[in-house]
């Protein structure tokens, strides 16, 4: 993205003015945004003037519910913590499964309209490419960081061993320390085995 920082403050104004529009396909009022907040038209105005130049809305022009979300920004990311290789300690079949098991999990978050980044997807393959030196946790976490940085939303998939995953900790204590959502998922047969259950 391009778009220009801003602060917290004004990034949960906009995330209240995107979360409105997905919700009801047309924007807030003013009115109902100094309401939300306890605070006056004019402060609002002023908000939607910074969010406007910084490239993250469009405030529309004169026009009652007229503000619309820069194509740019698309979904926001979400961030799928998952266990892989247990700091070295298990087998390839295990981190392959394991990968596998990612794969699943975030092909069904991205089933429900969330835009998921996994890093145990995205790595697993690099690491197909060529023979690597072994990588700790450490290093592991330079790459991961930025992405959780900017996730709005954090599950962590809760396989066998996640919480002895030093990875795993070390990414659920990260997301907490900087104030993200957590949500914790128990993996279905789908995820666990790649068996399509029908519930009637």
């Amino acid at each position: 993205m391009n778009n220009s920082p801003i602060t917290q403050k004004q990034k949960d104004v906009f995330n209240y003015i995107r979360d409105y529009i997905i919700s009801n396909d047309y924007a807030p009022t003013l009115r109902e945004m100094a309401g939300h907040y306890s605070t006056t038209k004019s402060n609002i105005h002023r908000y939607l003037t910074i969010l406007d130049d910084a490239g993250w809305i469009n405030k529309g022009i004169a026009k009652e519910r007229g503000i619309t979300l820069t194509p740019k920004m698309g979904k926001p990311i979400s961030y799928l913590v998952s266990p892989y290789s247990y700091g070295g300690e298990c087998s390839y079949e295990q981190r392959l499964s394991n990968y596998k098991m990612a794969c699943r999990q975030a092909w069904l978050l991205f089933g429900m309209g969330i835009n998921i980044y996994s890093p145990i997807v995205h790595h697993h393959n690099i690491q197909a490419v060529e023979t690597m030196d072994e990588m700790t946790t450490a290093d592991w976490m330079q790459y991961d960081l930025p992405y959780l940085d900017v996730a709005e939303k954090i599950y962590v998939l809760c396989l066998e061993g996640y919480e002895e995953s030093a990875g795993v900790q070390a990414e659920i204590a990260y997301a907490k320390d900087t104030g993200k959502y957590i949500e914790y998922l128990t993996p279905t047969p789908y995820v666990l085995y790649g068996e399509d259950i029908s519930y009637d």
